[in-house]
């Protein structure tokens, strides 16, 4: 499956949701894998809560 069509997909099934569980279970994972900045190798440094 393409990159982008999955991401589509997603943000349709998250528009129709109205499960506030998990939304905020989706928000949690978001959260988890933030990319806040850049190493200056250019590596993703992530937020770690």
């Amino acid at each position: 499956m393409n990159f982008e069509i999955t991401k589509i997909d997603l943000a349709k099934k998250l528009f129709n949701t109205n499960n506030e569980s998990v939304l905020k279970q989706i928000q949690d994972v978001l959260e988890k894998e933030e990319i806040v900045a850049y190493s200056i190798n250019g590596k993703p440094l992530e937020n770690s809560l």
